[in-house]
């Protein structure tokens, strides 16, 4: 089948002559790999002297290199069975610019930019790339690079999608036309903190509520500085715990039972300036 590039699908047609006095039946064919080879065959009768055609497809999206299939046919009539094989060079569409195998530390809210070299990238309109993949709070895009050429920025919004802590693999997936083509990106989360509950909920039935935030820093640039509430029906009290890094934030509130603001958010400040604001959302209900 000769070299070709993955994310598609060829096919070869082997011509098959039955050339005995007895007719014969295709009774079974049998792909040496059911996942990736497809095999058509125009009919299953054959009679003495006639032909019929073969048509092997292979799909090409999950394979890389040298690849050597085949295809089992039982024959009945005959006394035989046949084996026809082939061979084909699967060169990948894009691959890393670095170590495919890598493995990405992504901190919390963070964008990742994942850069890729892209082959056999005459033709195609990589403007128009639609993107996708396999974790929700993923999102890739395709933008020109500095070298004239086209590079693959991921996002990862862990905060919005409450992603912990620990090792992930992507499927991000390319769509041109017809044609996608695929790659798998591996992440370690690092979140600088741990925040619990994600959200604090008040009741407009309560005169005065109180509420709780755990805090941990796992790293010195998450500790606390500051929090910051700026609401006439809310005060915060924070207290430190025993262990250093942790925290217990009082949320207090009175005043609600006539409520109609918008809600509030609760925003922690840490020590270092470069550090992003934690946000809190506080909510007020009936």
């Amino acid at each position: 089948m000769g070299a070709v590039h993955n994310a598609r699908v060829i096919e070869h047609v082997f011509s098959l002559k039955n050339n005995s006095a007895k007719p014969c039946i295709i009774e079974k064919i049998s792909p040496d790999c059911m996942v990736c080879t497809r095999v058509e065959v125009s009919q299953s009768y054959v009679a003495p002297g006639e032909a019929v055609e073969l048509k092997a497809l292979l799909l090409t999206e999950s394979l890389e290199g040298e690849v050597s299939k085949g295809i089992r046919i039982d024959v009945g009539g005959v006394g035989s069975d046949l084996y026809l094989g082939f061979k084909a060079k699967v060169i990948p569409r894009f691959v890393h610019a670095e170590d495919p195998g890598a493995v990405y530390p992504v901190q919390a809210g963070e964008t990742l930019s994942v850069n890729l070299n892209f082959r056999d990238a005459k033709n195609m309109n990589w403007e128009k790339a639609e993107c996708s993949n396999s974790l929700a709070w993923l999102q890739g895009a395709v933008a020109p690079d500095r070298d004239g050429g086209y590079e693959l920025k991921v996002d990862c919004d862990t905060k919005s999608f409450d992603v912990e802590s620990g090792y992930y693999q992507g499927l991000q997936s390319l769509t041109l036309a017809e044609e996608r083509v695929e790659t798998l990106i591996s992440l370690f989360v690092e979140n600088d903190y741990v925040l619990s509950p994600k959200e604090l909920i008040f009741r407009k039935s309560a005169a005065s509520q109180r509420q709780v935030l755990y805090y941990k820093a796992n790293s010195p640039k998450a500790l606390i500085k500051k929090v910051h509430l700026d609401h006439t029906h809310f005060r915060t009290e924070v207290r430190p715990e025993y262990s250093p890094g942790e925290y217990r934030i009082y949320v207090y509130g009175r005043g609600l039972e006539g409520y109609n603001e918008s809600d509030a958010e609760i925003r922690i400040e840490t020590v270092d300036a470069s550090f992003r604001e934690v946000t809190i959302p506080l909510l007020v209900k009936p």
